[in-house]
């Protein structure tokens, strides 16, 4: 003990060892390799020195890092970790751990910022990393990069990982008296794991239920947005702010169900059919040709847009009637027409569908 009390680098790696009892007694080690062997556990808890730690390809199901606040490295890829958590390792700034069996992950340890790399795909049950800050995670830890696994995402809180509403928000909601629908558009700020979701309800102000649905479409995932198309059963005026029900499923080793309250405070859009700013709209459906007739605007512009938000036709006007060409979008389907004021105003959205 007394002759390696003073060891501070140790390169074991390629061994074939299979266990590291003593390692212990290394009290002065800043340096460790021992990568690519056959451990299938590693305590370095009384290593309280060490800044570099490699155990990659080995058989570690857990390792215990809380008590190695210098660790500034640490690479753990192809093992079978079920978790980790370097939340205690204030000056890290390298973390691979890809190629594990995670489900979960904190690396809130006030160093994100400073990160120079940290890898955590090919880890098919981890689908939400605790982290410093979700917007600076989402710019730097990427899929593109192979940091992370497009199912993943960012939170500064996994375990309200079932809380959707930090991340969703309703952006438009359009209410058709005249064919009796009510469309709600929903932008997803990051949530990969959502699937199966829809607005299950929708009150009003006055506590009086507007809109109830069944599940009807899949919605967009990471940084899209999703329209949601529901009937209603009588012409509606409703009091804002509108509170929706959103129900959703999200698959982590089984299917949880978990439903969340949305608030859409104003509505940027007339109710059509009550106080439309467009006169006539026809043929629609239409397989060509679409006019606008608008009351008073002679100037401004239509954004044309898919179900799931992405633009797809610009159409700038400079008199109240309006010819909108559906032969050049690449496919048939429904789509949204945002109509603009000339000051960028949004005026009305109108549902087109293209046959």
């Amino acid at each position: 003990t007394s002759n390696i009390a003073v060891v501070t680098n140790l390169n074991v790696s390629n061994l074939n060892i299979s266990e590291l009892t003593g390692i212990e007694d290394f009290i002065l080690l800043d340096t460790l390799n021992c990568s690519f062997n056959l451990l299938s556990s590693l305590d370095v808890s009384n290593n309280i020195e060490l800044k570099l730690l490699g155990c990659s390809y080995n058989q570690l199901t857990s390792i215990d890092l809380s008590n190695n606040i210098h660790l500034k490295e640490f690479g753990a890829e192809v093992n079978q970790l079920n978790s980790i958590d370097v939340s205690n390792n204030i000056n890290l700034i390298t973390l691979i751990c890809h190629s594990n069996q995670l489900n979960s992950a904190d690396v809130r340890n006030g160093n994100n910022l400073n990160s120079n790399w940290y890898t955590f795909s090919d880890n098919p049950q981890l689908f939400c990393i605790n982290v410093d800050d979700p917007i600076y995670s989402n710019a730097t830890w990427t899929v593109n990069t192979g940091m992370i696994d497009s199912t993943m995402s960012f939170s500064t809180n996994c375990s309200n990982v079932f809380s959707c509403a930090d991340s969703l928000e309703v952006t438009d909601v359009i209410i058709d008296n005249t064919n009796l629908t009510m469309d709600i558009a929903i932008y997803n700020g990051y949530n990969s794991y959502l699937s199966m979701p829809y607005v299950a309800f929708t009150i009003d102000a006055n506590g009086d239920t507007i809109q109830q649905g069944n599940m009807n479409l899949f919605g967009a995932i990471n940084l899209d947005t999703s329209w949601y198309n529901y009937s209603i059963n009588s012409a509606i005026n409703p009091s804002y702010p509108l509170t929706m029900y959103f129900v959703y499923a999200v698959s982590i080793g089984g299917s949880v169900t978990d439903t969340c309250t949305l608030i859409y405070t104003q509505a940027i859009t007339s109710h059509i059919g009550i106080d439309d700013p467009i006169e006539n709209l026809f043929p629609n459906p239409s397989n060509d040709i679409i006019s606008f007739n608008l009351k008073h605007q002679t100037h401004g512009q239509i954004i044309l847009t898919d179900i799931l938000g992405k633009e797809v036709l610009i159409k700038n006007y400079n008199s109240n009637q309006v010819l909108l060409d559906l032969k050049r979008l690449k496919s048939k389907g429904t789509y949204f027409a945002k109509v603009l004021d000339f000051d960028g105003n949004v005026i009305a959205i109108k549902k087109l569908i293209y046959q």
